[in-house]
């Protein structure tokens, strides 16, 4: 989805209005923290 798309969806699904820009902050942050986790150091296998 583009910008525009979710845009779009929000104002038809939850109407509400949100800018462009203020969902391109949002998705980008969601990106970042979707990064750091896939990065994250995992914890050591534990089995029962």
């Amino acid at each position: 989805m583009n910008v525009s798309d979710i845009e779009e969806e929000m104002r038809e699904i939850y109407e509400i209005e949100l800018s462009t820009s203020a969902i391109s902050i949002i998705t980008n942050k969601a990106n970042q923290v979707a990064l750091e986790w896939q990065n994250r150091p995992l914890a050591p296998y534990m089995s029962d």
